[in-house]
């Protein structure tokens, strides 16, 4: 019993239009360019520019590539320059060639204008111009797209590494791209840092399965991260049911004291739906601290270290003694009431003193 073998068949590429208003030079055309047929792309041809354009709509539709169109100029109704600008602005990308029988400059100037016209052609042409000019055109399509492509996955790429490493911290440690990114980086600044935290939140992770627990939490850091962005700043890190948020700017203090308020306000929207209602502190306190670069070269993280960090942590921790959801530091209060209006008010409440610093902190409650 014998079998009998196919022919490996070329991987389809894509479609090349050709339209000319003669059919014998129709029926040319598709013979002298039987070598892109064989590279695994399909000719198709129409006698009128119109037709061809719907065609186009067609290909583009079913998301086939159309990487070359090629258009005679002088036909009955539209003329081929008309149909190639026609071309660009549905199809950008795809290669434009315009056949002549006599230069019409005009046309050809259109065409160069309007539909970036990859070449014009003069009739008759030299079959070996043609072959090459058309296979140029081609693989000049096919390497663009190639270059679309891992653009659009360096994009993507960088979309995703944004919900890992904050855009803030980007501009920073990777100035120069991804692949430049150094641990040890790091930069003093000027900021404000915010410490949120759930209150019981032992208690009510013990009570709760952790796949309900984990989207619980997740949809309260949404709710509760949307006031950060918004007042411009941005999330450090989420450690454990805590958000540690950094504010930059000539008003930090004030953005920061302003998006606490606003936390205020949508943890109270998001308990109204919420199953299990939660209570939260915020400590903020302002200084100088370090923004870059911790671990090792193969596991890195980006980070904020300094003693601004240790005491809005600090801070926040009090919130628990005083039964109040926002204190901040005396630092914080005095830049955020400089740096314009506001419309919440403070109440001193004492000092505090962090490990490993001497002098003492003033605080005050925000209401």
């Amino acid at each position: 019993m014998s079998s009998h073998v196919m022919p490996n068949q070329p991987e389809e590429r894509g479609v090349i239009i050709c339209v000319d208003d003669e059919s014998m030079i129709l029926t040319s055309l598709r013979e002298q360019l039987r070598q892109l047929t064989d590279m695994g792309f399909s000719i198709e041809v129409s006698t009128d520019g119109e037709d061809a354009l719907e065609l186009l709509k067609d290909l583009i539709d079913e998301k086939e590539e159309v990487p070359l169109f090629i258009s005679d100029q002088i036909m009955p109704g539209l003329k081929g320059n008309e149909v190639l600008c026609e071309v660009h602005r549905l199809s950008p990308h795809t290669k434009t060639i315009l056949l002549t029988g006599q230069a019409d400059l005009e046309a050809v100037q259109s065409a160069v204008n309007q539909a970036n016209l990859y070449r014009y052609m003069s009739k008759p042409w030299e079959q070996a111009d043609l072959l090459l000019t058309t296979r140029a055109a081609v693989e000049s399509y096919l390497s663009e797209q190639q270059i679309r492509q891992q653009r659009k996955l360096l994009e993507q790429t960088n979309e995703v590494f944004k919900c890992f490493v904050p855009e803030p911290f980007l501009r920073r440690i990777a100035s120069n791209g991804l692949s430049s990114i150094q641990v040890g980086y790091n930069e003093l600044t000027d900021l404000t840092v915010l410490f949120s935290d759930i209150r019981g939140f032992t208690t009510i992770a013990e009570s709760m399965p952790p796949a309900e627990l984990l989207t619980m939490l997740n949809s309260y850091f949404t709710a509760l991260s949307a006031p950060i962005h918004q007042h411009h700043g941005f999330i450090d890190k989420f450690i454990g049911d805590a958000i540690m948020a950094i504010f930059e700017g000539p008003q930090h203090a004030l953005n920061a004291i302003n998006a606490a308020m606003a936390m205020q306000k949508a943890l109270t929207q998001w308990n109204s739906q919420a199953s299990t209602p939660l209570k939260s502190g915020i400590g903020l306190h302002s200084g100088t601290a370090v923004i870059g670069t911790v671990g090792t070269q193969s596991r890195m993280d980006s980070t904020v270290l300094g003693d601004s960090v240790n005491l809005a942590a600090r801070l926040e921790g009090l919130t628990k003694d005083h039964g109040h959801p926002i204190i901040v530091s005396e630092s914080t209060l005095q830049l955020a009431k400089a740096a314009g209006h506001h419309t919440w008010q403070a109440e001193p409440l004492g000092t505090t003193t962090v490990k490993g610093r001497n002098e003492p902190v003033n605080y005050c409650k925000i209401f």
